[in-house]
């Protein structure tokens, strides 16, 4: 505003002072008064109209005391004194209602600017206040979208588990505990460790490239072995002191526990998640899946050790390997009594070959079918011993000759039904006798 008032002086001053020194050099230094209208009706307008009124009746001042101090006009004889004062004062007067009339006009132009000006102000405002609304509205859109696509998740999530785990409990193929994770989790890579010994042991995985090398075994000095079966907790690798104590070897890992007995038995590793699967959801799973899975395998182990001191096994009818040496030992005495011969047949896998869970699993039961097909009602079949992948067929009054003709039988129908994805020299068929001495002969599927 200062500056406005500067301006408006330096201006006034200069074109005054210029038209005065101009009718004192070049005309007849009168003061302009014989010019009609006078020029410093002029800068009246001139100021009145860029700076409004109150300038503008400033300028009709300045130029009436620039008029007329030090040149009043001699009154003549011809007139009066109205006449004198109208000679004297009728160009002031013209100039100071120039000023009021033309600065009216730039004042209500100065009072829409500013109304103008206002309103813009209350109108940017308004979108300033619009836009953040609108932000703030589409980060809770955001927001409830995102968690009506994670509750919707979830719930497709736990329906796959769901039927994942009804297909363990109708089974009992405890192989496809990895296809369960994979399926509720979306895992890239995963492991199932189970506590033997002290130690947590790497039964299965699924995912792994063979240029990557994670830990087989977890003994109980390992950091991740105390944080999930010692403090019984999932860790993530999110977490600072979890990533320190995952190591580089996933990036979840819990354990597998029975919520029914507390027991610890074994721990399921996540090593590759896809880049929107970790969240606060996907963990809470993950703790729920490890106490599910765990408290399923404490039952299927229950189950397993009860079906050990079984006679036979309900499921398939073969007899518990626990019973062998008792039924093997009366059937050889009584041979050597009455003067029959019996044999047997164990079924095997070759030394040094190891089977994945979900192989054996296939393959136990293409045997068994075999088995029930091959064999008389008079036969007995043994199952292996526990955690090892054979079959014991117990023949008897058969001699070891004919033995050999139920083995080619074997090893046929084994043949053909094992297919191109399992050699069939994983496997030996190994004949020997009860009741008199023979040498025992080996024989590889083929």
């Amino acid at each position: 505003m200062a500056k406005n008032w500067v301006s408006f002086f330096v201006e006034i001053v200069v074109l005054i002072g210029g038209l005065l020194l101009l009718d004192q050099f070049f005309l007849a230094g009168d003061r302009l008064w014989a010019i009609h209208p006078h020029p410093f009706l002029l800068v009246v307008l001139l100021a009145a109209v860029q700076y409004g009124t109150n300038q503008g009746l400033l300028t009709a001042l300045l130029a009436s005391a620039a008029l007329l101090v030090g040149n009043m006009p001699e009154q003549l004889m011809t007139q009066d004194i109205y006449d004198y004062l109208l000679e004297v004062t009728y160009r002031p007067i013209l100039w100071f209602g120039s000023a009021v009339v033309f600065g009216g006009f730039r004042d209500r132009m100065f009072r829409e600017k500013r109304d103008l000006e206002l309103r813009l102000a209350h109108s940017q405002k308004q979108a300033e206040v619009f836009s953040a609304a609108y932000k703030s509205l589409d980060r809770e859109r955001h927001r409830l979208e995102t968690q009506l696509s994670g509750q919707s998740k979830t719930l497709l999530t736990w329906h796959q588990a769901a039927k994942g785990m009804e297909r363990l409990e109708h089974d009992g193929n405890l192989s496809q505990i990895l296809t369960v994770i994979e399926n509720v989790m979306q895992a890239g890579k995963c492991s199932w460790y189970v506590l033997r010994n002290s130690k947590l042991k790497k039964d299965s995985h699924k995912g792994w490239s063979e240029d990557e090398a994670y830990a087989d075994t977890f003994g109980p000095d390992s950091p991740l072995f105390q944080e999930v079966v010692g403090r019984q907790r999932v860790v993530c690798v999110t977490a600072l002191e979890d990533e320190k104590v995952l190591a580089n070897e996933g990036l979840l890992a819990g354990p597998l526990i029975n919520v029914e007995t507390g027991e610890v038995t074994g721990m399921i590793k996540i090593e590759q998640l896809a880049f929107t699967g970790l969240n606060l959801t996907s963990i809470e799973t993950f703790k729920v899946l490890c106490e599910w899975l765990g408290t399923h395998f404490g039952a299927h182990t229950r189950m397993v050790n009860a079906k050990q001191q079984m006679i036979q096994n309900p499921d398939n009818q073969f007899y518990s390997r626990k019973y062998y040496e008792n039924i093997s030992t009366f059937i050889s005495e009584l041979s050597e009594r009455v003067g029959f011969e019996s044999s047997t047949i164990k079924i095997q896998t070759a030394p040094g070959v190891e089977l994945k869970p979900e192989t054996a699993f296939r393959v136990q039961e293409i045997l068994r079918e075999t088995v029930n097909l091959l064999t008389r009602k008079t036969d007995l079949i043994f199952e292996g011993e526990k955690d090892k992948f054979e079959l014991v067929l117990v023949l008897p009054n058969t001699p070891a000759e004919n033995a050999h003709v139920v083995a080619d039988k074997f090893q046929r129908t084994l043949a053909e039904c094992l297919g191109a994805d399992i050699r069939p020299e994983a496997f030996t068929l190994s004949i020997e006798s009860l009741g008199t001495t023979h040498e025992s002969q080996t024989n590889r599927v083929s």
